[in-house]
């Protein structure tokens, strides 16, 4: 995970390297995500694993007490997740990608697009016997 303070736009030319470099290496098989927080205006992440992502949203749902809200579903609304795409992959799967949109982002001669991230906030039921 990399933090930007004061968002994408001071930080773009970093953002842009990064992904540059993260996405021309040879050995990449994962996702570049971006995601700010829509109250705080402040800072912005971009995550490189989708685990990665997981675990630091978890860490939010628990820390900002997310669990207290009457709608759980949308209790993470306020998080905007976006994936970078490979426009090979936005023209071979069209209706996947209908509406993803062309960013300014270039690597090694492919243009890069940003399709959405939803939030999947989910309650669990556990059931188990005492173990005394």
């Amino acid at each position: 995970m990399e933090k930007y303070t004061y968002g994408f736009k001071e930080n773009w030319r970093d953002f842009l390297d990064l992904a540059e470099r993260e996405l021309s290496a040879d050995y990449w098989w994962g996702d570049l995500y971006f995601m700010y927080h829509e109250d705080d205006g402040e800072d912005a992440y971009v995550f490189t694993k989708t685990d990665e992502i997981d675990d630091w949203l978890e860490k939010m749902f628990w820390d900002g007490c997310h669990y207290e809200s009457s709608d759980l579903e949308t209790s993470m609304d306020e998080f905007k997740i976006w994936k970078l795409i490979r426009e090979s992959d936005v023209k071979k799967f069209t209706s996947l990608y209908k509406d993803a949109k062309r960013t300014r982002l270039v690597v090694d001669g492919e243009t890069y697009y940003r399709t959405p991230v939803s939030i999947c906030v989910e309650q669990t039921i556990l059931i188990s016997t005492s173990s005394y």
